[in-house]
């Protein structure tokens, strides 16, 4: 029994004790948290790291092989023997197998990574080939072509499956083929070209090596191709033969990727088993590559160290009893100094004071000495207008914690005009203040048109409801009102003062007030409540503008709106339309923002306005990097300044100015810009035609640009494709040869770097209605 006394009164010295004790434990379990998650993290980021070398020196052997092919392609595209099968009509056999054994000794036999060469003749539909067949039917490859609609990309990889003779049997080796071809046929079908078939074996090796080297840890390496497809090199292990779990990997991928990222990583779940992968797209050949790793064997030695942690947790618990018995008594020793001093009593007790625990037997001895001076307070007495003021001061801040004994002695003794038995409600004034410093009042200003309102107001609304207003310090008016229970009209009359008191100040100083009025609380002590609501409404000035009058019904629906911010689909068509530089249609979407944005709580209207702003200033960047002199516009003092403007029309107003610049100084810099881009096309040809591998790839790599984006850029400006002017300038060079020496055909052709003669004719008669020999004979007649 003394045991269960002691401890009754010592309850502070318990509370203590646990709070010590709890403290050290929340801040062990904190720091263990912290460092288990911080190490984890630097393993991933440093697992990430590895992988991504890993894969990007995939990216470079595949990117090495792709730029070999590629030039290797060029090349042979270009030689007469490829050139006669692709355009010639009813070959010789022996002449094509000529050409494929030039094309065997010189090609395939010194590199061993290309599997076979196929040339398409458009004329016979016929693909001749460096296998044992001269000529051969290749469905697989019919069956690729039909995929990209007849169409297939130029000089890029292609996974696929394909004939290989050897002796009478055949077997399907996989292949990357490259295609490549000038010109497309009247039916949209390649008008002749080059298929060059690489060994598999290429990059099968390299992953094959990756996948050896680490062991589980290092995952395995996959890879998808342009059609989002694992590509087979025919392996009978491993995860990538597991055709259920590529089928899994390739939905989780699709899901995780992001939209905008060309690596990264993410946890899949597949199966029972959870797995690390990381990515990387290979851009210019649209791949992807996948390294798979299990997260078992990548946390291993992370599960290991967090066992050792918990054991150390244990003993730091044992400690940490020690440490919060020790501090608890060093804390609690002046408590209980003081306890003894003036005797404790147990509530059970009979005594001078009664309390539950030491802090309440404390707390006690401390409320009878505060009452104590309490009384010597009173008889001094402060000034009655002082202490009326903290009266209201206190109705409308803290009304919760005054009782009805108080709030009835206040109202007594500092003549409070309002019954406060009877409804209540706050009605709050504040001058409008238009946005710019030029416009901004002074505060000497403010204090006597806040006085003014002050008077005016109590004035008016006293007509027919008792009021006192209340000096908060704040640069608005706030005024307390009563309302008897037989009125019923209170909105409307409240709409009709304020309309009053804006019409005598606008008089009287020509500035503009807002006025809010609250909803009535019929109780004293809710005051605090309706005081804070008008507080609230009086921010929806925003929305309405100036000379506003506020009532909670109207901005019910902003209050309760559950929506955050406005529709993504609106956001996407305006900055779109940013882009295009459509400012009237940008103008359209800009309303429809805004008037979605108007619709929220005022919290999420901020907010809207400051991501709006944000996504305004992206866009901005996005279009000055395509610009060669950037767009100047400082978005970031609008995003800080929302909060100071006036009213949602003067966002309007400063973000349409801001688009009006933006736009005019896009437009003015883009034609600059195709413009200078032409004149360097065009003189690169004049400067090589002679050069017969000339072509738009040629001249993207020396400009560092993408071909399909200076060809874009060559026609919209000139009306012609890049080859159509390359061939324009050849052929006017040819005339020059033709009617300023006796160079023969073959030597001109040559010279303006022309080698297909069918092609050269072709072209000639098109353009000058005659062939090159019927020309050369008509200058010399003429000459004759």
């Amino acid at each position: 029994m003394n045991i269960i006394n002691i401890i009754k009164q010592r309850k502070y010295l318990s509370r203590i004790f646990l709070l010590v004790m709890s403290s050290i434990l929340i801040s062990i379990c904190i720091f263990s948290i912290i460092i288990n998650r911080k190490m984890e993290s630097n393993l991933l980021r440093k697992e990430f790291d590895n992988n991504s070398k890993v894969l990007s020196q995939m990216e470079y052997n595949i990117d090495m092989m792709n730029k070999t092919i590629s030039n290797l392609c060029l090349s042979i595209y270009s030689s007469a023997d490829v050139v006669t099968m692709m355009y010639g009509k009813n070959n010789d056999i022996g002449d094509l197998a000529l050409y494929i054994n030039r094309l065997n000794s010189s090609i395939l036999n010194v590199n061993d990574n290309i599997h076979s060469i196929y040339v398409y003749n458009n004329y016979e539909k016929v693909y001749y080939s460096t296998l044992n067949n001269l000529v051969i039917d290749d469905i697989e490859l019919n069956n690729t072509i039909n995929i990209y609609g007849k169409i297939p990309p130029r000089l890029k990889p292609i996974p696929r499956k394909s004939p290989f003779v050897t002796g009478s049997s055949k077997d399907n080796s996989s292949v990357f083929s490259f295609f490549y071809y000038d010109a497309l046929d009247g039916n949209k079908h390649m008008d002749g070209a080059l298929v060059m078939n690489i060994k598999s074996g290429w990059i099968y090796n390299n992953i094959k090596i990756i996948n050896t080297i680490g062991g589980k840890s290092k995952g395995e390496v996959l890879i998808l191709d342009d059609r989002e497809n694992f590509i087979d090199f025919g392996g009978k292990d491993g995860l990538s033969a597991n055709q259920e779990f590529r089928q899994e990997l390739m939905v989780e991928y699709k899901t995780n990727k992001g939209s905008h990222k060309d690596k990264g990583y993410y946890f899949s779940t597949i199966g029972k088993k959870t797995y690390l992968v990381t990515y990387l797209m290979i851009e210019n050949i649209n791949w992807v590559l996948l390294n798979v790793q299990g997260y078992d064997e990548v946390y291993q030695d992370i599960h290991e160290l967090r066992n050792y942690m918990y054991v150390i947790a244990l003993i730091f618990l044992i400690i940490a009893v020690v440490i919060s018995a020790t501090i608890s008594g060093g804390i609690y020793r002046p408590v209980g100094r003081l306890i003894k001093k003036y005797g404790f009593r147990d509530p059970h007790e009979t005594g001078p004071v009664k309390a539950r625990d030491e802090i309440s037997f404390l707390n006690a001895v401390y409320m009878d000495f505060n009452n104590q001076l309490e009384e010597y307070k009173k008889e001094k007495s402060m000034s009655r207008d002082i202490l009326k003021k903290y009266f209201l001061k206190r109705l409308l801040t803290d009304s919760t914690s005054l009782t009805e004994d108080e709030t009835a002695a206040g109202r007594k003794e500092h003549g409070i005009s309002l019954e406060l038995e009877s409804r209540l409600a706050v009605c709050i004034i504040k001058i409008d203040e238009k946005s710019g410093t030029k416009s901004k009042l002074e505060e000497k200003e403010k204090e006597i048109i806040n006085f003014a309102i002050a008077n005016i107001a109590c004035e008016s609304i006293s007509k027919k409801y008792a009021n006192e207003q209340v000096d908060m310090n704040t640069d608005y008016t706030t005024i307390i009102i009563s309302v008897r229970d037989e009125d019923n009209d209170y909105f409307e009359s409240m709409q009709e003062y304020a309309k009053e008191i804006q019409e005598h100040i606008f008089l009287h100083f020509s500035v503009s007030i807002s006025t809010v009025f609250s909803e009535m609380t019929d109780n004293v002590k809710y005051l605090s409540r309706a005081y804070n609501e008008a507080v609230n409404l009086l921010q929806y000035r925003f929305i309405l503008g100036h000379n506003s009058i506020i009532a909670p019904a109207a901005m019910e629906k902003n209050k309760h709106n559950p929506k955050f911010t406005y529709s993504t689909e609106s956001e996407i068509k305006f900055i779109n339309e940013i882009k295009t530089g459509n400012l009237k249609v940008a103008e359209q979407y800009l309303s429809v923002l805004l008037k979605e944005i108007s619709e929220l709580s005022y919290n999420n209207i901020i907010l809207s306005l400051i991501q709006l702003t944000n996504k305004i200033q992206k866009a901005i960047e996005e279009i000055n990097h395509t610009r060669l002199v950037p767009v100047h516009i400082d978005m970031k003092s609008i995003s800080v300044n929302i909060g100071e403007m006036g009213n949602m029309a003067d966002f309007r107003e400063s973000i349409l100015n801001t688009l009006k610049s933006v736009i005019l100084q896009t437009k003015n810099g883009e034609n600059e810009k195709h413009k200078i881009l032409v004149d360097a096309i065009k003189e690169i040809v004049n400067s090589n035609y002679q050069d017969a591998g000339l072509c738009s790839q040629q001249i993207a790599s020396l400009l560092k640009l993408s071909s399909f984006h200076i060809r874009d850029v060559f026609r919209s400006h000139t009306g012609m494709s890049i080859s159509e002017y390359l061939n324009e300038v050849r052929l006017e060079k040819a005339v020059e040869w033709f009617n300023n020496s006796t160079a023969g055909i073959g030597d001109v052709m040559r010279k303006v770097g022309m080698e297909n003669e069918s092609y050269f004719y072709k072209l000639f008669k098109k353009k000058f209605g005659t062939t090159p020999k019927q020309y050369i004979l008509s200058k010399s007649i003429k000459g004759i």
